[in-house]
């Protein structure tokens, strides 16, 4: 039992269906290009030739992009990006080999099987995935517990999607970006027209972020100016985009209780 549902059961399964798959994209192709009752003996026999080669290129190809190595139930874009590449390199060898023993195929041949591959490979990958999609869709009105993650990077990523794909019952409200280096970082301010001037004011009293960002927020305040503060330095870079009186920026600055240094 413990074979059956471990990693190396399913990767057998997986390689089997694989093989499955270009078995039916090198006969389906012959018989998408010609009618089934009508495809020409060499063409036929050549198909049944190829399929060793079929066989041993699939697995090659499919181990190397590690396509037997991922969880398929939280599959994306990069999964199927990865399909596409072992199918042309898939379909690259048999061309080789085709070319090599002298198989004759016709030229549709070639595309005919990489996109039925394509196809075959992405749905025996990708059938888990949409199970569960649609059984979470029935069930996405019964939210029994709503879930914050703390973190926003790649790990965050990854648990969100096992989250969704996993729990019928639970759903992610929200992510908390727990990067300190952004902690309490305000965005810097866009001017309306360009920079004609920058100038530089020194102010006493910040003693941490919150303070560099009220007075940022008091100097963003006057239309036509955006503040850069430096807190270590204490002071505040302003740009202008037009003239402005120096009173009117130190009244707003002292107006929460820091003082501009002349």
């Amino acid at each position: 039992m413990d074979f059956i549902n471990g990693k190396n059961f399913r990767i057998i399964i997986l390689a089997v269906l694989d093989m499955c798959c270009a078995a039916l994209a090198a006969f389906g192709a012959l018989i998408l290009r010609f009618d089934i009752s009508s495809i020409p003996e060499g063409y036929y026999m050549g198909a049944i030739k190829s399929l060793p080669i079929y066989f041993i290129a699939t697995i090659a190809v499919m181990a190397v992009f590690k396509l037997y190595n991922r969880v398929w139930t939280y599959a994306s874009l990069n999964e199927l990006w990865a399909i596409i590449k072992a199918s042309i390199f898939i379909e690259i060898i048999i061309i080789c080999y085709h070319v090599f023993v002298y198989i004759p195929m016709p030229r549709s041949y070639y595309p005919l099987t990489f996109g039925i591959m394509t196809i075959l490979f992405s749905c025996v990958r990708f059938a888990k995935a949409i199970i569960k999609s649609v059984g979470n869709e029935q069930n996405k009105n019964e939210v029994t517990n709503r879930i914050m993650v703390i973190g926003a990077g790649s790990a965050a990523t990854v648990l969100i999607k096992e989250l969704k794909a996993a729990d019928e019952g639970s759903q992610v409200v929200c992510a908390v970006d727990d990067n300190k280096n952004k902690k309490n970082k305000k965005k810097k301010k866009k001017l309306t027209g360009p920079v004609i001037a920058k100038k530089t004011m020194f102010i006493t009293g910040m003693h941490c972020e919150h303070c560099s960002n009220r007075v940022m927020e008091a100097v963003n305040s006057i239309p036509e100016l955006s503040a850069k503060v430096k807190l270590k330095q204490g002071l505040v870079i302003i740009s202008y985009a037009e003239p402005v009186e120096d009173n009117l920026i130190k009244e707003a600055i002292e107006r929460i209780g820091y003082k501009v240094v002349d």
